[in-house]
């Protein structure tokens, strides 16, 4: 099995030293709206004043300088290189995101860990139906972020008759515990006494109260 040779933007078997430098750093590194005049201009501004192009100080690319691009090129090779830069940036997105999850998940866990502890603590035949039903969903709700599954979940259904066609209908079902949910099922685990209530910690005095 033959191993794969170096990639379009690298410098090809036979390719002058100092034509490739050109084409890396003025032409491939400029990102997708390099155009090849601009390239040609930028490396003129580091040719030596004693080349005959600068000497003859021409504004426009030579036909040999196109020739030269076509021959090894460049568009091509450019267009390589930004496939997979993209590919590298989307990689790493895509790895960042995974990372996020699991450290979500993991704080996910512990939160749904401690809270089970709480409602472990509770009475069943203490709690009221709407308070069994609250805890339940919050219970659900909170499994799913511990596990790291989506809070907001879509499908699509078909709906009306035949005769009028198929038309799409989306159904959303969403998990996410809002303030609301949190702050009721602390008060749920408040009253039956599975959580304390935690005093406000006092406000220090200061030299500059004027009540003091």
């Amino acid at each position: 099995m033959t191993s794969p040779g170096p990639p379009a933007w690298a410098q090809q078997a036979g390719e002058p030293s100092r034509w490739y430098a050109c084409f890396w750093q003025y032409y491939c590194l400029a990102g997708p709206a390099r155009t090849l005049e601009s390239a040609w201009r930028r490396s003129r501004s580091t040719a030596t004043s004693s080349s005959i192009e600068q000497r003859a100080k021409p504004t426009r690319p030579s036909a040999h300088f196109y020739g030269l691009v076509s021959a090894w090129r460049w568009s091509e090779r450019a267009a390589a290189y930004d496939r997979a830069d993209r590919e590298k940036q989307a990689l790493a997105r895509r790895v960042a995101i995974e990372e996020a999850n699991t450290r979500h998940a993991i704080l996910a866990r512990a939160a749904f860990n401690k809270t089970a502890m709480a409602i472990n603590a509770l009475k069943p035949e203490a709690l009221t139906p709407d308070q069994v039903i609250r805890l339940g969903d919050f219970a659900i709700r909170m499994e799913r972020l511990a596990l790291g599954q989506p809070l907001v979940t879509e499908r699509h259904e078909h709906i009306g008759v035949p005769c009028s066609g198929p038309a799409d209908g989306v159904v959303h079902q969403n998990y996410d515990p809002t303030p609301e949910d949190i702050a009721r099922v602390l008060e749920i685990l408040h009253e039956h006494g599975a959580v304390e209530e935690q005093a406000p910690a006092p406000i220090p005095l200061t030299g500059d109260d004027p009540d003091v």
